[in-house]
């Protein structure tokens, strides 16, 4: 079977969906349009453009649970050969939700509402005296042409467009479904008297329903609404025509070419079957028109089942300004083949929730971490509450990995790759998904405590990742103080020698075999020694040249970002105060002031930290250069990543309103090491500002050298 190029009426697509035929994968993310994007998209659809293509796959109950358009919760169909909406769901959603009465069931309205996204919770109108500038509907002589939308733009019909949120309890207003309609007796009205006493309401409002269209396409409230504003218009015209401001050939000529005489004739039956007949034929093309709607068409692509890997290119190439699809949703849709209540997105969440024990190891050597267990929360994994990208690639490759090892794979770059991933089966994946989230969240807690990283978007290699990951999750090895030393003396000297900077697929995958092999055979020499020599001094990358911005290029990010990072995981101490910088802090915001502090009043002091120059843009300058001006030149030897620390951002706001000599006297001697600060030389034995900071950074970097170099030999 090959994948299949169609069209599916909209009509067609909501019976699909009532029926059971087409539902959501419960993989699918939660409906999130919001009322604008919602409005432009029917804008467009209205006047019969392109809304975009869906994309869906072929299959049969029990591929993956399931659930309704619209709708939160799963649903398992008895429909046995149907298919899974892969892409499109947000369009469909939304018309499905404006053209059909989601609440239809006045009985269920409570756990119908309950049901439902919030962004769906909505009734939706044509304001008809919003669009008469254009009078897209020819309201104003009531001359409407059955496809008369099709010779307007988008922006012609974007004001009419009104929306009308849905709540609770709000049933005081006459579109909610439990608004209690009564009559001048305070009798409840039901059946058609209710629907006509709405109907006079949204007449009065000039608003045309859009919600039973598919339901009642001929006879619903839409219609009984145009019959009520026709007739409203028509006694309009009639006086308009009394006034002078028309001739009755004017309006009714189309209908009666003999009208004039007729009216001259006194014929009033001739003239009132004629305003009747303009009336009816309003209405009717209007109606006719909105119904029209329900025959528009969707393009549709249709994967056959095994087909599901190129769902990925496929739906890239017809949609490239859409919301794509990638290979975790392809993961996420393989793992949902077991028909858990619960999506793996769900359950990743889930152990992300779950705190992991800190190893004695990993604490070894650290000063003022006391806590016992971590979230993996605090490290910023999640995006607005959803799995961050980042976090989705390394579940990916580490699942694979790990899985693939344990059936006995020689792990290759082809495991970090989509084929080898794609071949994951759905029990696969399901049984070792907390096995994996566990190794991912001691990887990230060994970043974020020896590494120097506040949060996870800091890490400048995703790769380097990987070989952390295949260690730590195995239980013995976290808990082993030379096993961390040793992932901790490859992290170094991999990041400060440019090891990751290109070829970085091949080179995760070696060194993720050579720094197990190290690790679990004891007997074997460091692997990595060797790359010492590179440690601050790769050409182009590290080394001093580089680095005192006198090459070409800029330094890579991803060095400038080692330096503060290998600067944070020494704990340093603050420029102005004695507290140590720690990730931690900086990641829970902790307030850092003393007791003391505190019992006078204090303002809080949040660890928020700043990149700090430490020789300052203004204070140790040519005075005909402006700070504004230096900071701007990112190619300034003072924007060197060799000229940056962190400190508390109040310690720098203080810092920026001293003069050269009172800031350089204000450094606590306890900083100057944890910052790998050489003494500030006198500026006068230079001819110039630019040899003194070149000075200044040679000593710095060479300060920074030999840190690495003895942490390294620490770290074996």
């Amino acid at each position: 079977m090959s994948i299949t190029y169609t069209k599916y009426e909209l009509k067609y697509l909501i019976d699909m969906n009532k029926e059971g035929k087409l539902v959501l994968p419960n993989f699918q993310r939660e409906f999130v349009w919001d009322e604008t994007k919602q409005k432009s998209m029917l804008s467009s659809f209205l006047v019969g453009l392109p809304i975009g293509g869906i994309l869906n796959l072929s299959g049969v109950k029990g591929d993956f649970s399931s659930r309704r358009l619209c709708e939160t919760k799963s649903y398992e169909s008895p429909v046995i050969e149907r298919e899974y909406l892969l892409d499109g769901q947000q369009r469909t959603s939304c018309l499905y939700s404006i053209f059909s009465d989601i609440f239809f069931d006045v009985s269920r309205f409570n756990e119908q509402f309950n049901e439902y996204f919030t962004r769906i919770r909505n009734r939706w109108f044509i304001d008809i005296e919003k669009i008469e500038e254009k009078d897209v509907f020819g309201f104003l002589n009531l001359k409407f042409q059955q496809d008369g939308l099709s010779f307007f733009e988008p922006d012609d019909v974007l004001p009419s467009l009104i929306c009308k949120k849905i709540y609770k309890t709000k049933t005081d207003v006459w579109y909610h479904p439990k608004y209690v309609s009564k009559d001048v007796n305070g009798n409840i009205l039901d059946g058609n008297r209710r629907e006509n006493y709405i109907a006079e309401k949204a007449c009065a409002e000039k608003l045309i329903p859009l919600y039973q269209i598919y339901e009642n396409p001929d006879t619903g409230l839409h219609n009984r609404v145009l019959k009520k504003l026709a007739k409203q218009r028509m006694d309009d015209l009639e006086a308009a025509i009394c006034n002078g401001e028309y001739s009755y050939n004017d309006i009714l000529g189309h209908i009666d070419p003999d009208i004039q005489d007729r009216h001259g004739d006194g014929d009033k039956d001739a003239i009132d079957s004629a305003w009747h007949t303009l009336s009816a034929e309003w209405s009717t093309n209007v109606t006719n028109a909105l119904r029209g709607i329900l025959k528009c068409e969707l393009p549709v692509i249709r994967l056959p089942k095994e087909e599901i890997g190129r769902a990925i290119s496929v739906f890239s190439s017809i949609n490239e300004g859409g919301m794509k699809l990638d290979l975790y949703d392809l993961i996420v849709a393989r793992a949902a083949q077991q028909s858990d209540d619960k999506s793996l997105t769900e359950r990743i969440l889930d152990d992300i929730d779950n705190a992991i024990d800190i190893s004695q190891a990993l604490k070894n050597d650290i000063s003022g971490f006391n806590v016992n267990s971590w979230s993996v929360k605090s490290f910023n994994v999640l995006e607005k509450e959803a799995l961050s990208k980042t976090l989705k690639k390394h579940f990916l490759n580490a699942l694979s990995i790990y899985v693939h090892k344990v059936k006995g794979e020689d792990v290759t770059i082809e495991h970090i790759k989509m084929k080898k991933i794609l071949s994951l089966r759905a029990e696969e994946i399901n049984a070792n998904l907390s096995k994996v989230i566990k190794g991912l969240s001691r990887a990230y807690l060994f970043l974020h405590l020896k590494c120097g990283l506040a949060k996870l978007p800091e890490l400048s290699y995703e790769l380097m990742m990987l070989p952390i990951f295949n260690i730590v999750v195995d239980d013995a090895k976290w808990n082993d103080v030379n096993t961390i030393k040793r992932v901790e003396n490859w992290y170094w000297i991999s990041l400060f020698g440019g090891r990751f900077r290109e070829l970085q697929n091949q080179r995760c995958i070696e060194d993720l075999k050579s720094l197990e092999k190290w690790i679990y055979d004891s007997g074997n020499e460091n692997p990595f020694a060797s790359r010492q020599n590179t440690v601050l001094e790769d050409p182009g990358y590290s080394d001093f040249d580089c680095l005192a911005m006198k090459l070409e290029k800029s330094p890579p990010g991803a060095i400038s970002a080692a330096i503060l990072q290998y600067t944070l995981s020494n704990q340093p101490t603050d420029f102005l105060r004695q507290d140590k910088i720690t990730t931690w802090d900086i990641a829970s915001q902790t307030d850092l002031r003393s007791q003391e502090e505190r019992a006078q009043n204090v303002n809080a002091i949040i660890c928020n930290i700043d990149k700090h120059h430490i020789l300052p843009l203004a204070g140790s300058l040519n005075h005909q250069e402006s700070s504004d001006k230096l900071r701007e030149d990112k190619s300034h030897i003072l924007n060197s990543p060799l000229n940056f620390s962190v400190i508390i951002a109040k310690s720098n706001k203080k810092i920026g309103s001293k003069s050269f000599n009172e800031y350089k006297n204000s450094i606590i001697d306890t900083a100057k090491g944890g910052h790998f600060l050489p003494d500030f030389i006198d500026q006068q034995s230079f001819n110039d500002d630019s040899e003194y900071y070149e000075e200044f950074l040679r000593l710095r970097h060479e300060k920074i050298k030999v840190a690495i170099s003895t942490e390294l030999s620490r770290l074996i």
